[in-house]
């Protein structure tokens, strides 16, 4: 068991947020969900801070090699920093798709919550329904008219029957979309991890590269060796950008969450609950994700 106390922090942090998100849930349901929703932003802050943490040592590290005297170093570091550029930009990509992964687990919460709502709908009216159905049998008991409060039953019959047919509608057709959701998103989120491996392999292959062109000498040798290798270098790093411009990955997606086919689930947070299941089917939306990077690129 480790004694990092920062590792104690961090793994009393998340308790307390996944206690926060369960406390949260509690009476409104779908906490397994919403930890999962929590998590993936929590994924998504990591990648963050990591790839954050290696854009400043990147940049540090280019800073202390402009001022050594060996000119190798000098060379090396410097073409190494021009490909952890390109490093940065691909950490970029793989965290928009983490990004797009956390929202459809948003979007699927979406749609259960609809059907929450949808099944409390169902229940008021066949509650509205139950409650007309006493009145008339207190009417009846006392020889009153009923006939007004039959017609009212029967209007409530026909809500509450359209009501659970508008109910198996929407959940029909949100459990398709979720399906065909999830299947794209599990993809494209393999997608993106394999893409960055096989595009991280390409930097630091080339990195390695790199590190080789430095002499190697030791302290009895009366100069150090001449460093040749600044055109080598240069091809090198010349070498991954096309490689990383022009690879083309086996594992590429046909289709993307802009190209979804099934109806996705949309928010309903401003609709009533029998505005939203009208007509019996739910409205697709569109899954376009505007990622700003703002002044510092890695930031929300």
């Amino acid at each position: 068991m480790t004694s990092n106390p920062g590792y104690h922090m961090d793994k009393a942090a998340s308790a307390v947020r996944r206690g926060s998100v369960r406390l949260s849930s509690l009476g409104s349901g779908h906490s397994e969900l919403k930890l999962v929703i929590s998590e993936s932003k929590n994924v998504k802050k990591s990648w963050k801070n990591v790839a954050r943490a290696q854009q400043g040592a990147s940049s540090y590290l280019s800073k202390w090699a402009e001022s050594e005297e060996n000119v190798a170093i000098q060379d090396v570091i410097s073409h190494i920093t021009e490909l952890h550029s390109s490093w940065t930009d691909i950490q970029k990509d793989l965290i928009c798709g983490i990004k797009k992964n956390a929202i459809v687990y948003e979007r699927i919460l979406d749609a259960e919550k609809a059907l929450d709502q949808a099944k409390k709908y169902v229940e008021s009216c066949q509650a509205k329904e139950k409650k007309i159905k006493k009145e008339i049998e207190r009417l009846e008991k006392k020889g009153e008219d009923s006939s007004s409060q039959q017609m009212k039953l029967e209007k409530a019959n026909q809500a509450a029957e359209l009501a659970v047919v508008e109910l198996e509608g929407c959940h029909r057709e949100t459990e398709a979309a979720k399906a065909s959701l999830l299947r794209t998103a599990l993809s494209e989120y393999a997608e993106s991890f394999q893409r960055m491996a096989a595009q991280c392999g390409i930097v630091f292959a080339a990195q390695q590269k790199l590190a080789d062109l430095i002499p190697k000498f030791h302290a009895r040798d009366l100069s150090v060796p001449q460093y040749e290798g600044s055109s080598q270098a240069s091809l090198i790093v010349r070498d991954a950008h096309f490689q990383l411009r022009t690879g083309a990955f086996p594992f590429e997606s046909s289709t993307s969450f802009t190209e979804e086919k099934e109806p996705l689930p949309p928010s309903y947070s401003s609709v009533h609950p029998d505005e939203k299941l009208e007509h019996g089917h739910v409205v697709a939306e569109d899954m376009q994700v505007d990622i700003g990077w703002g002044s510092d690129e890695f930031d929300d």
